[in-house]
């Protein structure tokens, strides 16, 4: 399982998500959603992508959903896999030994998110005779949003592709950095979480619903 995901994440790097095809964020109407090919199979095109990218990659590496599932956000992600047992928390004595290529981690960082700018003119109080004809005569235009910039410290999920056990660094394959599948640089410290994607598969394959308490992530 572990290769067969890692092999598709790395099939997806470079892939961008579209900049003239979105839509404001339907919760607090000002942040651009772009439109992706990981929404759009998850059934929402238009939807943060991080992890639903990791939900597709998941789908074509024919993981089963009944060992780790196909969710669009890390709550509802970490959620389900809580009780599984091979979810497991850096400051619960994970350590970089612990993560190999394939596995699946969630992490601190920074991004970019764009925003639509309300450039509509500061109102003006006008009691002259005048004021509603010159408010009529005004030119409606149909122009997108004006857009800025804004960094967001989010948590995300990453496909684990390197690991350099002496420098305490790993390399993640994830979407939706800054607009693209890319790989990323990681300390140790920006880990918050592991899936170990084979203690997943042992565990499918003994027929259990969980890792045995107690057992860590020896497999």
């Amino acid at each position: 399982w572990s290769e067969d995901l890692l092999t598709v994440a790395q099939s997806q790097l470079g892939y961008e998500q579209s900049e003239k095809n979105f839509e404001l964020d339907s919760d607090d109407g000002r942040t651009v959603r772009h439109y992706t090919r990981y929404g759009q199979w998850y059934g929402n095109p238009y939807g943060e992508w991080d992890v639903m990218f990791l939900s597709y990659c998941l789908n074509y590496a024919g993981i089963p959903q009944s060992a780790i599932p196909q969710r669009a956000g890390v709550l509802a992600l970490r959620s389900e896999l809580r009780g599984k047992g091979y979810l497991v928390d850096f400051d619960d004595g994970m350590s970089l030994e612990d993560i190999m290529p394939g596995d699946i981690v969630l992490y601190n960082t920074t991004t970019t998110e764009t925003v639509a700018v309300d450039d509509t003119p500061a109102a003006v109080e006008d009691d002259s005779p005048d004021a509603d004809i010159a408010l009529l005569s005004m030119d409606s235009t149909d122009a997108a949003p004006q857009t800025e910039e804004q960094a967001v410290t989010i948590e995300t999920v990453g496909i684990v592709s390197d690991v350099d056990y002496d420098a305490g660094t790993l390399t993640v394959i994830s979407g939706d950095v800054d607009g693209k599948v890319a790989e990323v640089s990681l300390s140790a410290s920006q880990v918050s979480s592991l899936i170990s994607v084979a203690s997943a598969q042992a565990i499918a394959e003994s027929g259990a619903d969980t890792m045995e308490s107690g057992s860590g992530l020896d497999i």
